[in-house]
């Protein structure tokens, strides 16, 4: 119903991102954060959207491309601190907050 209502709200497309991410529903939520990032590139939840689905694929490839992915994110100037609020958690004990933080000007 949500996406008859607003078929171009990158919102939208980041709230049912994360709904589907609660429920396990995981290619459902990478496809609905690559909407997300296709309607709105500078939204930066998009991109955590994206990463959390990437990592909760449960491969190790896979969480490096959503660590890339967030450091691509930042280097196109999007707010560093923004990705570590939302609380951007990808492979254990966080490598990826120390690389955010390295990458930061």
């Amino acid at each position: 119903r949500g996406k008859g209502a607003a078929p171009d709200s990158h919102v939208l497309y980041s709230n049912r991102a994360q709904a589907f991410l609660r429920l396990h529903k995981v290619g459902k939520a990478l496809e609905d954060a690559d909407r997300c990032i296709a309607l709105a590139p500078d939204f930066v939840k998009g991109y955590h959207r994206k990463a959390s689905a990437l990592h909760a694929l449960g491969e190790p490839a896979r969480s490096e491309e959503a660590a890339e992915l967030l450091l691509g994110a930042i280097e196109r100037g999007m707010e560093d601190r923004e990705l570590v609020r939302l609380g951007v958690t990808v492979g254990g004990d966080t490598p990826l907050l120390q690389l955010l933080q390295n990458a930061s000007p």
